[in-house]
This record gives structure tokens, sequence and C-alpha cells, in this order.
């Protein structure tokens, strides 16, 4: 149930003789946008605007997701249902910027867990019975804030996905597929196993398709840095007042309060809670082995939750403005869209 978000616009507001203009056009370039785990469409709409502004032959859309529809991923179901609409959008995105199905134009960016679902899109084996093959049609893979290698080790565990009807044929297919195809992980030390494979889509996009696997695809991987997790040691220190606190309470409990988040969130991912990254990815998990790297100084995640000005309010004089530009670090920010957004629109090589 529920009502499906409006659509997103397909071009910027212009005057007539510039809808002239873009109406003349043969083709323009199309830009997908993928949501990260458990957002909406509609959270990244700024994202959408910022990229038209930077680039006006842009066709941005964004992949019309609810929050809802991630939910059955929770208790273990797959990602067929977010890879179904990923597949119509990209096709939907092709037909209105003019070209055809087959043309490798399409330029996908992927925000969290929506940029290694599109390498699970791009690949050519099939997930639950279906081919998607979107590698064919895309010329560009940029990924925000992705945690291409997670462990997934949750503190409250995780379910495993049941994406083989029997789990042990499954894991025999899978081993059939290292030996014969064209995948070339044979790292024996890798942890990306056909036994975790079989539970696991992330898993198995990494065992299926490691690195920049796909021929033809530039794959450019982005990851915010400033933000360093805390250690279970110091957590308890600051917890337990043991730390000297001579400074600003109120931002040093602040950023203590994020360094935890991102401690927890690290140690799921990489196995050690005191990396530096994004505030949920690590930078050692975000960077897909082949491909281009950016490094984003201060950038965020997500925009920073309400808590946090909470946190690191003194007086509401001394941090008007500080809290009115609370959303401008993160990787949908207009302003740090234009720090990724040239990678986007280069010219292929």
């Amino acid at each position: 149930g529920g009502r499906a978000p409006p659509a997103v616009r397909a071009s910027v507001d212009t005057d007539p003789r510039e809808e002239a203009r873009v109406a003349g056009d043969a083709r323009r370039v199309p830009v997908l946008i993928i949501p990260g785990f458990l957002s909406s469409a509609s959270e990244y709409e700024g994202m959408a605007d910022a990229l038209r502004r930077f680039d006006a032959s842009a066709d941005v859309s964004i992949v019309p997701l609810r929050t809802a529809d991630w939910y059955p991923t929770l208790a273990g179901g797959d990602f067929r249902l977010i890879l179904d609409a990923v597949d119509a959008a990209a096709t939907e995105a092709l037909r209105r910027s003019g070209c055809s199905p087959d043309d490798k134009t399409l330029r996908v960016v992927g925000h969290s867990a929506g940029g290694w679902l599109a390498r699970t899109w791009l690949g050519s084996a099939p997930y639950r019975g279906r081919v998607y093959g979107g590698a064919r049609k895309t010329t560009l893979l940029l990924t925000l804030g992705t945690p291409h290698y997670s462990l997934e080790r949750y503190p409250f565990g995780r379910v495993p996905e049941k994406l083989f009807d029997d789990d042990d044929a499954g894991v025999g297919r899978l081993d059939d597929e290292k030996k014969n195809l064209k995948n070339k992980n044979a790292d024996d030390d890798t942890p990306w196993t056909a036994s975790r494979a079989a539970q696991s889509t992330l898993a198995l996009t990494n065992f299926r398709y490691p690195g920049a696997f796909e021929a033809g695809v530039r794959y450019v991987s982005v990851c915010g840095r400033g933000v360093v997790g805390s250690t279970p040691r110091g957590w308890l220190a600051r917890t337990l007042g043991l730390e000297k606190n001579d400074q600003k309470e109120k931002e040093t409990n602040a950023r203590f309060f994020a360094s935890v988040v991102a401690g927890v969130s690290y140690a799921a991912s990489c196995g050690s809670c005191d990396g530096d990254g994004d505030g949920v990815t690590p930078l050692l998990s975000a960077m897909l082995a082949g491909g281009g790297e950016l490094v984003l100084e201060g950038v965020t995640h997500k925009p920073k939750p309400k808590v946090f000005s909470l946190y690191s309010r003194s007086s509401d004089d001394e941090n008007e403005n500080e809290n009115e530009n609370d959303d401008d670090a993160w990787y949908g920010a207009p302003r740090v869209v234009h720090e990724w957004a040239r990678e986007v629109f280069a010219r292929d090589e």
C-alpha cells in the first residue's frame, strides 16, 4: 500500500527559448540516481536539481523508490523489487533522453547501497531468475559512500537471504561459476565465498563481479572523509568522564556522538571502528578496486541528523548560521554535487 512518490522532473524549468533549444536537441545525457538503503526518491530531488544546473544537457531521473520498498530486505527478502525498479527506470531514462534501449549512454549515480546494487544490475548472470545486463546500456557508474566491501557484521545480526531455492545447490552452482565463467575472483582468502554469496546479495555481487568488472563501464568511487570512528576504549573513557574535556562542551559532545555512531557502522563494514569515512561508510569499504577514486574532505553520508545540532547548540545566536547549513555537507548538497558532477559528465575515453 501507500502512494508512490511524485514523478521527478525530467529537466530544469526554462524560458520558452531554452525549451525550444532543448526540444531541438537530438539526444540529451541520461543520468539515473539510485537511492540508498531505506531511502526514498524524494530525498534526492535536490541532488537531481543540482546535476541539472551543472549541465544543461542532462536529463536526470531518480528510481522511484519508497522507503517501504526496502522493508522486505530487513527480514531476509531479496532485492528483486529494487532491481526491477532500477531496470524500468533505466529504460525510461534512455527513452526520454532520445536514446535507444541499446545505446551505451546511461550514467548511473548510486548512493550507499544503491551503488553496489547498481553493480548487481550491470551483471549478466541471473539474479532470482532474471538477467538484467545493465552494462549494455551504461557508460558510467559513480558511487557515493557505497560500502562495496562491507562484511555486514551488524550489531544485531542479519537475516540470511534465500537467493537460491536450495542453499546447497546454490553454493554448488556458484562454485561452478567461479571455475567456468569469466569471474577472475580466484583468491582463496577472499571473504566473498560461494557459501556467503548464496545468502547475501552484496556478497554475491562481489563474488560474481569483483572490482570494476564490466568492460566498457567507467567506475568512480566517491567517499567523504573527516568522521573518525570512536574505539570502544574511547567511548568508555568519554562516557565515564575519564578524559579531560575543557574545550567547547557542546561542540565536543556533538563530534563525539557522531564518532560513536560512525564507529559502530565502520566496525560492521570493515571490522574496525576507528577508521575514517563519511560517518556511515569507511574509506576502506568505499573504494572499488580497479576504478577511479575521489575523496571529499568533510562530506558526510546523509544530511546531519537534528540531534547532532541539539548536542552542539550553545546559543541560538552563536549557531544560527551553522544550523541553517546542516545539510550542506552531504553528497546531495548543491556545493558537494559540484565536486563530483564533473565525473558524471566527463567525456568518455
